[in-house]
């Protein structure tokens, strides 16, 4: 009948359809991997390239990501805020983290402009679409000035961030606790610390007290830290940070050593006494070792105690006990280290190969230390004549440093002096993730170079060099993770 598809048209119709559905589910396929497989944006890319994929890429994000690069001050004509603002206009679209960024860098713009009303709207809208969002702290920041309520908010909610931080240095006495809790070392926080001590108005609590001078110790200012702690003893903590900071000062090193052991014995099962016995345990002089041995007997079989005596001792069999008793202790690894290098400078390099292969700790050491400990494995197989042996350890291990070699020859490597203020060892650990987090390491000295020549021959006449030499350890007092290769 005229007008009526033909009976075959209407069999084919599911084919073209499902032809049709496959088609453009495959097209959706390809080009999402395409967009996959297009370089990410980073902040070494042009100008020129950034402008083209904000205004051609067919990704929204990879767009907005590009905007932002944009906006940066090494982006922006002569850091212009209004330029910002045109880069970032209409990329606070969804719920992405990134939305929060650009919501708070348009504001920041705004700010500088003058412009208070579109500023203030801005954080708002930020605050209502991401309040969790960490760059809220900057919203509750600004939005605060005006209101304590906002400002109490921001000390609560984000109480590491750096908003917080400078909020609480700008309320002064009233902002001293929050310092001292979570961000002692911000500018001008040991100020404001050592202030609210000395004020009598309102009058300082013993835990708040105790908690001002814990800060300042950390900061090494040991002074305004007794003079903040008063006649009252301290807790545990206070107490440990006090005896950190004595401890960088070589002339007060014996007073440390005798707090470290008041401590260790009034509360043997706690915390603090375990970090105390360590940091007796690694110490140098024989009234240490003496305080060691008059602890309770818990603490005297703990791995950090033992393994300080079986250097003490130097017998290799003491040695190898802990090692295996402990093997996942960094006592154990910096014993490991110790007595290895005792029996090279006595040029026993029998026992060092022995003690550097012990079984038992392999796998065990930290990616640094087990370069240190191959690197010298293979020295003592070579120093041994076992030539075959001793490429292996060799090729994958990192040389020591300049200072490693001075130290194995028994002299000090050369460091800059630092009063105990300006230490940047023993900080407190913060929770990961908070704006505070900041890596300080030990560098080499500047200028320091390998001896040329065979490396191996090198060391071996350092090692000979002085025979009878005990070399110094030094404390660490931070709590935190083992020296690199090649540092005592």
């Amino acid at each position: 009948m005229p007008g009526q598809p033909a009976p075959g048209s209407l069999r084919r119709l599911p084919l073209l359809l499902a032809a049709t559905c496959l088609g453009s589910g495959g097209i959706l396929l390809i080009g999402r991997h395409l967009l996959r497989l297009q370089p990410p944006l980073t902040p070494e890319l042009k100008a020129a390239d950034l402008q083209r994929i904000l205004q051609w890429d067919p990704d929204p994000t990879r767009r907005r990501e590009a905007a932002l690069l944009l906006s940066r001050s090494s982006h922006s004509t002569d850091d212009n805020p209004r330029q910002q603002q045109l880069w970032l206009r209409h990329q606070g679209w969804g719920d992405d983290p990134l939305a929060a960024v650009v919501l708070k860098r348009e504001a920041q713009a705004a700010e500088r402009l003058g412009d208070s009303s579109g500023a203030n709207q801005l954080w708002t809208n930020l605050l209502q679409r991401f309040p969790a969002d960490p760059a809220s702290a900057d919203a509750l920041f600004a939005l605060g000035r005006n209101d304590a309520q906002l400002r109490q908010h921001l000390l609560q909610a984000f109480p590491a961030h750096p908003a917080a931080l400078a909020a609480a240095l700008e309320q002064g006495n009233a902002g001293a606790e929050h310092l001292a809790r979570w961000g002692e070392r911000w500018p001008g926080a040991d100020a404001v610390l050592r202030q609210r001590c000395a004020s009598t108005a309102p009058p300082l609590q013993a835990a708040e007290r105790d908690q001002l001078a814990a800060s300042l110790a950390r900061l090494g200012q040991i002074g305004p830290a007794l003079r903040c702690l008063g006649d009252q003893p301290g807790q545990p903590e206070t107490r440990l940070a006090l005896a950190k900071a004595r401890l960088r000062d070589p002339d007060q090193e014996a007073v440390a050593e005798a707090q470290l052991a008041a401590l260790a014995r009034q509360t043997p099962s706690g915390a603090f006494s375990q970090e105390a016995v360590r940091l007796l345990a690694e110490g140098r002089s024989a009234a240490s070792l003496e305080a060691l041995q008059q602890l309770p007997a818990s603490l005297r079989q703990s791995a950090p105690v033992q393994a300080r005596q079986a250097l003490e001792s130097r017998d290799l069999p003491a040695a190898l006990a802990v090692l295996r008793r402990w093997p996942a202790d960094p006592a154990s690894w910096e014993l490991q280290w110790q007595r290895a290098r005792q029996l090279a400078l006595a040029g026993d390099w029998a026992g060092s190969l022995q003690v550097l292969a012990e079984p038992s700790l392999l796998g065990q050491l930290p990616p640094l230390l087990e370069s240190r400990r191959r690197f010298w494995q293979g020295l003592a197989a070579w120093e041994l004549g076992d030539r075959q042996e001793a490429p292996p350890p060799l090729a994958g291990a990192a040389a020591p440093s300049p200072r490693g070699l001075l130290r194995l020859e028994g002299r000090r490597a050369p460091r800059p002096r630092r009063s105990p203020a300006q230490h940047p060892r023993g900080q407190r650990q913060r929770p990961p993730g908070t704006a505070l987090d900041a890596a300080e390491q030990w560098k080499p000295p500047a200028g320091a170079a390998l001896a040329a020549g065979s490396t191996a021959g090198s060391l071996g006449a350092l090692a000979a060099a002085n025979p009878g030499h005990q070399p110094q350890r030094s404390r660490r007092v931070d709590g935190g993770g083992p020296p690199a290769p090649g540092c005592g």
